[in-house]
């Protein structure tokens, strides 16, 4: 109970306290305060009673409150301390009372960062800015804008508290958050005084604010024009522009400011100087229809031609906008500019014309009467200086006089070489805009058609001369008489111009109206050594043509043929400009050529033509331009190769379409007999060789050893093209001049694909055949036990003819008719009928082998007696293997393959015969067979008739032991029969081969002769074995 009644009686005491400092009741807080009262009480909104009391002014009340322990530095919720308040109400005793206590924080600054001498800055509280000076208050700290007391002070034109921060320390120059120092604030809001005080305290009066804007900017731009004299004064830069680069002088224009612009002309302000938009003071004062101004501006000689980024000037804004007096003020200042101009260049006033063209004066002005041109004027007069201002500020150096004549003219026809070269520099300097074709300058010639180069090179003006070539002005340009600037030098005989001339490419071929060269007139004046030059010139010219042709330089061809140098000229070869750059395959050349007139049927030395060379490169476009320019298709050269021939035999089957297309003979025959197709075959082009046979060409045209093309591909392996010839019904049986056929060759040398293609061609198995279209004859050729073979024949060629000798061989037969009739293989002997078919003695008729057997020709080759073929040892190990691997790819094993059984002809190669025993490969129902028992492998002699196509490739390898010793097998042991068999049975003896045997053919023949079967190759690896050494010997094939 007492905790409570004392509390109610402290918070009685506390509000008693506060309505006595809030009424000013010094009594009653001094005896709240002597009872114990809390200094430091405050009310509701946060106020402490020293502040209350600060506020309101009550010295007496706040002494006591700080006397009683009151919080001087206490702040409130906007960081206001008592001395801030008392500061800020201008309570001078109390900002004295509270200055006097120790600890007291004079630079607090609230939450906007107003300090107390800010504020009573701002307000003119004199007095107290001066206490809180005295007490050292910082001058420096800035509210949330970055003003400084000096900035508050300036801005509220308190110019007593002014001078006495300045006179304190404060700084002139330091910028507020915006970069505006106090000076830019007095002369923006116009205080006079304080921006001579600023002057005198040095302040910088060029600083700019953050958009580049600088004090004289802002006094101008709110048109305080005694601040303006001010600063002008006191040297500020009257022309530092602002962030749109607008000056002090273009915004007084701008905003009407007559005195200001005045002042700034005085000042010798740049007058000219644009804005970012091209906008100066006289367009501003224009476009704002500040008519006095503009007059101001034109008497100060402002620039009134001067346009703005958008391309308008001050007139055309005036005439826009309906501006009648500003207009009439623009057009009478530009009638007396231009006419002072033209005055000045004709009384050679030097410093006027310059004056003048500063100021923007058209340079182009001419006189009325004569249309004469200031820089014709000035040229005329030889007045170097003035030409050169002229040239420099734009004057048109090809205006013509009424007379067509240029300041250049003048220049060229007086010598003035100086002036010359500064008016060439001019025109040079617009390449860009005047220049055409060839980028040669159109240089304005006179109603003569005379150009400056034309007076220069007739008047022997060397230096001019060679001034205008540099500047590439046209050293062809014709007077009206066709005469060119050589024709003029020739004529005056100054030789010196004309080599210039001509070193500079000058066209000396050309021809005058009355149609006389350059050259013509040097010898009608007897100007030999000129007629030498030209002459000397034009065999240089035909020299260089020859080698811009082979180089394919284009702009040299084409400057040259300008130059008319002949298209025709040859080298000491004999070939044509035309035909050395078609063998380069230089198309754009050879398009110059021919449109220039170049024979495209000339010949060289050798007959060879630019077509020809064309063809044999198989530049196809050059082709078509020549075709076009009605070039000889059918020409030949002097070995008898035509286009067709030349472009077959490199394979270019697109030019060949072309040539045919365009009526060039497919069956062309030089005296070789190597047609297009002859060449292209030989080449391996089968797109050539397709598109030829679809053309109709010949496909049975032979050489001088009467091969054919057929042939010709065969023996070099291209099974593609000899493909395409079988189709085209090419004859695959006709020999060349010693008899080979096209399937002899491709068997000799080992072309697989092509003796397939052949053969399938030339097989007739089982074709109808009548019985009376075979005559057998009594001519024994071979006899076995149940067998006889005789010699027949049949359509104009030799046959064999098998049959049996009773009934008993009669099943073997038919046997061997059905395996014959399976088998299609270019290395098994082919059965072309059966005779007699339904009866007892059925009559099988075969190819006849006219040079044996395999076994015979061996025997003759060891005892070195003559034979009616030769074959090498791979030959033959070739054509055996092939037809081998051809039964078992049709699953037919041999099963008595032995060099007896291999035939061989002078016409029909090497195949094997004798079928007899052989059947198909079938293990469950297999016997052995009785084949001669020295080729028989080791299985076969178990009896249990289970062997395959192994079988077969040991005796393969036993006939490779043959082909190698010429013996047969085990000739060299002393051994009986049964014991060899017995040894071959049990894997103890093989065939041996001889010690010069080739290591790969030893490895490949013991490789078939390996004991077990699953050991031995198959029929495709022994053919890979043995193709790697047919193309090391035949390396064409593809």
């Amino acid at each position: 109970m007492f905790d409570i009644l004392t509390r109610k009686v402290d918070e009685f005491s506390a509000k008693s306290l506060l309505d006595a400092v809030r009424a000013g009741k010094l009594d009653k807080v001094s005896t709240w305060l002597n009872r114990g009262g809390d200094p430091n009480a405050v009310d509701e909104k946060g106020e402490s009673i020293l502040f209350i009391a600060a506020s309101k002014g009550f010295d007496g009340i706040a002494q006591k409150i700080v006397t009683a322990g009151g919080n001087i530095n206490f702040v409130d919720k906007f960081g206001a301390t008592p001395l801030f308040v008392a500061a800020t109400k201008g309570h001078t005793s109390i900002v004295a009372m509270i200055l006097a206590n120790n600890g007291v924080d004079i630079n607090s600054q609230t939450v906007e960062g107003n300090t107390p001498i800010f504020m009573a800055s701002w307000l003119g509280h004199v007095a107290i800015v001066e206490l809180l000076i005295a007490a050292n208050a910082d001058l420096t700290k800035f509210d949330s804008l970055g003003a400084t007391p000096l900035h508050i002070a300036t801005e509220y034109g308190q110019e007593t508290i002014v001078g006495m921060l300045l006179e304190a320390g404060a700084s002139p120059n330091q910028p507020n958050r915006d970069g505006r120092t106090p000076v830019f604030m007095a002369a923006w809001h116009g205080h006079r005084n304080l921006v001579q005080r600023f002057i005198s305290a040095n302040a910088d009066i060029n600083k700019c604010d953050d958009t580049n804007r600088t004090p004289l900017f802002m006094a101008a731009c709110h048109g305080h024009d005694e601040i303006v004299a001010l600063l002008i004064q006191a040297n500020a830069d009257i022309n530092k522009w602002n962030q749109d680069e607008s000056t002090p002088t273009l915004i007084s224009a701008e905003k009407g400011r007559k005195e200001a612009v005045e002042l700034f002309i005085a000042a010798h302000a740049d007058i000219n100087k644009a804005d970012k938009n091209g906008f100066t003071p006289i367009f501003m004062a224009v476009l704002n229809n500040h008519a006095a101004i503009v007059k101001v501006l034109i008497e100060a000689d402002a620039d009134i031609y001067k346009a703005n980024n958008a391309g308008k000037t001050p007139l055309m804004v005036a005439l826009e906008r309906n501006h009648e007096a500003i207009s009439q003020m623009l057009l009478d200042a530009g009638t007396q500019d231009r006419q002072s101009l033209l005055q000045a260049v004709t009384d050679g006033n030097f410093e006027r014309v310059s004056k003048l063209l500063a100021k923007g004066v058209d340079p182009n002005v001419s006189n009325e009467e004569t249309g004469e041109s200031l820089l014709f004027l000035a040229v005329s007069k030889g007045f170097e200086g003035m030409v050169g201002q002229l040239v420099a500020a734009g004057a048109d150096v090809d205006k013509p006089d009424l007379h067509g004549r240029t300041a250049i003219h003048v220049a060229a026809s007086k010598g003035y070489s100086n002036l010359a070269q500064m008016l060439l520099r001019g025109d040079y300097n617009k390449q860009d805009e005047v220049t055409y074709g060839d980028g040669a300058l159109v240089v304005t010639v006179a109603q003569t058609g005379r150009s400056p180069i034309f007076m220069a090179a007739l008047n022997g003006h060397k230096t001019i001369v060679e001034l205008l070539v540099l500047v590439h002005a046209d050293l062809n340009s014709a007077d009206n008489e066709g005469n060119t600037p050589i024709h003029a030098a020739v004529a005056s005989g100054h030789r010196n111009i004309v080599e210039m001339l001509v070193t500079a490419e000058a066209n000396f071929s050309l021809a005058n109206a009355l149609g006389r060269k350059p050259i013509d007139i040097a010898t009608d004046k007897q100007h030999y050594a000129i007629a030498s030059l030209l002459s000397d010139a034009e065999a240089t010219d035909r020299v260089r043509l020859l080698k811009a042709a082979g180089d394919g330089d284009m702009a040299q061809v084409w400057l040259l043929l300008g130059k008319a140098t002949d298209p025709n000229v040859t080298n000491d070869d004999g070939d044509s400009v035309l035909y050395i750059a078609t063998t380069k395959g230089h198309q754009g050349v050879v398009q110059k050529l021919i449109a220039a007139g170049a024979d495209v049927n000339r010949a060289t030395n050798t007959g060879r033509t630019p077509l020809l060379a064309a063809a044999e490169i198989g530049h196809r476009p050059i082709v078509v331009m020549l075709i076009r320019a009605r070039a000889n298709i059918s020409y030949s050269d002097n070995v008898g190769t035509t286009p067709l021939l030349a472009a077959s035999t490199n394979g270019h089957d697109a030019v060949v379409g072309m040539l045919i297309t365009c009526g060039a003979d497919v069956d062309t025959n030089p005296a070789d007999g190597h047609s297009p197709l002859y060449v292209a075959t030989s080449r391996g082009h089968t797109a050539v060789v397709n598109l030829l046979l679809a053309m109709g060409a010949d496909p049975n045209v032979q050489d001088e050893e009467e091969c054919t093309p057929l042939f010709v591909a065969a023996s070099k392996g291209f099974a593609s093209i000899v493909d395409l010839l079988v189709q085209a019904g090419a004859d695959f049986v006709l020999c060349n001049r010693v008899g080979i056929t096209p399937l002899f060759v491709a068997r000799k040398r080992g072309h697989r694909d092509v003796v397939k293609i052949l053969h399938d061609a030339d097989t007739k198995v089982l074709q109808t055949v009548r019985d009376e279209d075979v005559t057998v004859t009594s001519t024994v050729l071979g006899r076995g036990g149940q067998g006889v073979v005789y010699k027949g024949r049949w359509n104009k060629q030799e046959v064999a003819v098998k049959t049996v000798l009773n009934t008993d061989g009669l099943d073997a037969l038919e046997k061997e008719i059905a395996t014959m009739s399976r088998v299609n293989s270019p290395y098994i002997i082919k059965m072309i009928t059966v005779l007699d078919k339904k009866t007892d003695e059925p009559k099988m008729v075969l190819e006849y082998m006219n040079s044996g057997d395999l076994r015979s020709y061996l025997d003759k080759k060891r005892s070195r007696l003559p034979t009616d073929v030769e074959f090498s040892k791979l030959e033959l190990a070739w054509a055996i293997a092939n037809g081998v691997y051809d039964l078992h790819a049709q699953n037919i094993l041999h099963r008595d393959l032995k060099a007896s059984n291999v035939l061989l002809s002078t016409t029909n190669y090497i195949k094997i015969a004798d079928f007899g025993i052989s059947r198909d490969v079938d293990t469950n129902t297999l016997t052995m067979g009785i084949g001669t028992s020295y080729w028989i492998a080791p299985e076969v002699f178990d009896g249990d008739g289970h062997y395959a196509f192994a079988a077969d490739i040991y005796s393969l390898g036993v006939i490779l032991t043959e082909l190698d010793t010429l013996q047969t097998p085990y000739a060299n042991l002393n051994l009986k029969f049964m014991t060899i068999l017995d040894n071959v049975r049990s894997g103890k003896l093989r065939p041996e081969l001889s010690p010069e045997c080739d290591e790969w053919y030893a490895d490949l023949a013991n490789w078939c002769l390996e004991f077990k079967p699953e050991d031995r190759p198959t029929a495709a690896q022994v053919l890979g074995v043995l193709e790697r050494q047919m193309r090391a010997i035949y390396p064409e094939t593809v």
